[in-house]
């Protein structure tokens, strides 16, 4: 009797151990860090991030530069990343971000990337008027280049 006490004790100790062995492997989801250059200072005042009336993410650094520039660094919760990308831009509504699109479809944005901010819809529709010549998607990216390069002088 003692020994099947024992035999059972030692099973369940086996199997409780398999168990939190395979809840620390389970995967965290990771956040996405993105950076949004605006020309200008974007006045965020609330750091949330709303794509389609759902959050979907946190400003985290605002860092302005001396060439009126401004990049902002955001984390996109792991669920909403695929939304993001190279066509994504940000617009400043109502002192938070806000996410919209430039051109048709674009590849998927990479952790890093710079996208492009805007300070407000009427800055987001001026640049969409200009730039439906040479294609949406690639003047946003080549506005972001241009940008950045800009802050890395």
């Amino acid at each position: 009797m003692k020994n099947f006490l024992f035999i059972g004790l030692f099973a369940l100790l086996i199997i409780s151990g398999c168990a939190s062995k395979s809840a620390k492997e389970a995967v965290i989801p990771q956040d996405k860090i993105y950076n949004v250059i605006f020309e200008g200072d974007p006045e965020i005042t609330d750091k949330r991030i709303i794509s389609s009336g759902i959050q979907i993410g946190d400003v985290l650094t605002e860092t302005p530069n001396g060439s009126d520039l401004t990049i902002v660094k955001i984390s996109v919760k792991e669920a909403y990343t695929p939304q993001i990308r190279s066509n994504t831009v940000f617009v400043v509504e109502n002192g938070y971000l806000k996410t919209d699109k430039v051109g048709e479809s674009a590849e998927a944005a990479q952790e890093g990337d710079r996208l492009l901010g805007f300070t407000g819809k009427t800055k987001l529709l001026w640049f969409k008027t200009k730039a439906k010549i040479s294609g949406l998607s690639k003047a946003a990216k080549n506005k972001a280049a241009e940008l950045y390069n800009k802050v890395a002088r």
